[in-house]
């Protein structure tokens, strides 16, 4: 479990990868947007992603979605992650910011338990362990 450092690392988390059977519902959003989200709330200032997560919705930045998802072929507005991520579960409520582009893009909290969840490029989410397991597997 990850505590005190937010560096994640070899040393302290995993490589993961989307499992094979989770797809995700997404369209293009115009329009400015906040999505609240279980441990906090998403911000997008201009057009970006919108994914159904459950019964609500999140954002993606436009680049990033397109560059850590492939479309499901024959299936429309049906991606799956195609890029491995780093995650570890912390052990102590951590706040987590992530920035893209100059821009505050996401404040959340993550509770004991979850994880924190990075992309190749360094954006950070929060997952309560129990979606982050539905979704990933892990590789090493």
């Amino acid at each position: 479990m990850l505590s005190g450092s937010r560096v994640l690392d070899e040393s302290n988390s995993r490589r993961y990868r989307s499992r094979p059977d989770v797809y995700k519902f997404a369209v293009f959003e115009w329009r400015a947007a906040d999505y609240p989200l279980e441990r906090g709330v998403e911000m997008f200032h201009g057009p970006h992603i919108k994914v159904r997560n459950g019964n609500g919705w999140y954002g993606v930045q436009l680049a990033v979605f397109f560059e850590t998802h492939k479309c499901l072929p024959g299936h429309a507005h049906c991606y799956v992650k195609s890029v491995e991520v780093r995650a570890a579960r912390v052990s102590t409520p951590t706040a987590v910011r992530t920035s893209v582009g100059g821009s505050l893009e996401m404040a959340a909290q993550a509770l004991a338990g979850d994880f924190i969840v990075r992309n190749p490029k360094g954006e950070e989410y929060v997952m309560p362990a129990e979606e982050f397991l539905r979704r990933y597997d892990p590789v090493d």
